[in-house]
């Protein structure tokens, strides 16, 4: 009896024994499979979903190059990179959306990033920087000195610089027609200024009362009377946001009204190099594209505010220069104190490579 016990011990053991060898071997086959699934994953780019800041509304033409933009990436990424944009600045004031840039809780912003943040970028806002076409797409576009020099002081505080959207030039509208609007001589009403010393200098030089106002904070400072009008719109920008308000606009052709297209160098840097190419290709493309029709969407721009009843009050191009002039004489030499004589001297390089 107990020889058949022990017997029936070893079969029990054997069945077991085998049992466990062919479970290991079937495990090694299941890690196998896993392991080459796993390396499919890894060679696939991986999905994100990037949120986008924007301060215009979504009717807005220049939300129209956002949605331009957001398309060609998607597209480009096979999907794998997926952007939801927060139109009219949705996702907070610009603090808030610049620090969100900083420690990349907001990925990509389309608009403009006040030199405060990044103090060098300014350059861009030189009274007059340029004075036709050519000179402003050269000067706003990767290649150019300027270009480099922005995006040099954005990237000193974590924010990546992919482009800059040039939607024209910018000019003044009113209330009231301002005296002598049409020379530098004194004017006696305050207007709104952004926050830029050789903007503020400028229009000072010009003959204007400046106060600085955040833009958030402009329509209804015209609206109660706080200032009489608004600088650095151009003519659909004015028509967009503050029409209500204004009879009047001076196309003096200060400088072009631009906004940054910029990511989070955080976001940045968690993406693969391919979608950081793609990405990049995609703000090249779709800026680029803008200049292709810009002085004729200016001139339709323009008849836009005739015909919502804003006045256009005319400047001839020998007033519109003997002002630009005056304006650059009195105040690019204060500016070397701000941004050095060596990225002054960068800008009319630029400009001399324009004339080639």
């Amino acid at each position: 009896m107990k020889r058949h016990g022990l017997c029936f011990l070893l079969v029990i053991a054997l069945i077991v024994s085998l049992a466990g060898c062919g479970g290991n071997s079937g495990s090694a086959a299941d890690k196998s499979a896993n392991s080459a699934a796993g390396s499919a994953e890894e060679g696939e780019e991986k999905a994100v979903t990037l949120r986008m800041s924007t301060g215009h509304p979504e009717e807005h033409v220049a939300s129209e190059t956002v949605r331009e933009f957001v398309d060609k990436v998607e597209k480009d990424s096979n999907g794998s990179i997926k952007i939801k944009i927060y139109y009219s600045n949705s996702l907070g004031s610009q603090d808030v959306i610049v620090n969100g840039l900083m420690d990349g809780s907001v990925d990509l912003s389309f608009e403009y990033l006040d030199a405060s943040y990044a103090p060098v970028s300014d350059i861009a806002a030189l009274p007059f920087i340029v004075s036709n076409y050519d000179e402003l797409q050269y000067l706003f576009s990767p290649g150019s000195n300027m270009y480099s020099t922005i995006k040099n002081s954005f990237d000193e505080v974590g924010i990546n610089l992919l482009g800059i959207y040039v939607p024209g030039f910018s000019g003044l509208a009113t209330k009231s027609i301002p005296e002598n609007y049409n020379t530098c001589s004194p004017k006696s009403k305050p207007i709104r200024v952004w926050n830029s010393n050789p903007a503020i200098e400028a229009y000072e030089a010009m003959g204007y009362n400046c106060v600085a106002i955040d833009w958030s904070d402009t329509y209804t400072s015209i609206q109660t009377g706080i200032v009489d009008g608004t600088t650095g719109q151009t003519a659909t920008g004015v028509y967009t946001f503050v029409r209500d308000v204004v009879n009047y606009y001076i196309p003096y052709m200060y400088g072009p009204d631009y906004v940054h297209l910029v990511i989070s160098q955080k976001t940045f840097n968690n993406l693969s190099q391919e979608q950081q190419d793609i990405i990049q290709n995609a703000a090249e493309t779709t800026i680029s594209k803008v200049y292709e029709n810009l002085e004729n969407m200016e001139n339709e721009s323009l008849k836009q505010l005739e015909d919502a009843g804003i006045e256009v009050l005319p400047l001839t191009d020998d007033e519109r220069n003997e002002i630009a002039e005056q304006v650059r004489e009195t105040v690019w030499p204060s500016q070397e104190e701000v941004f050095g004589k060596d990225i002054l001297n960068s800008i009319y390089e630029d400009l001399e490579a324009c004339k080639k």
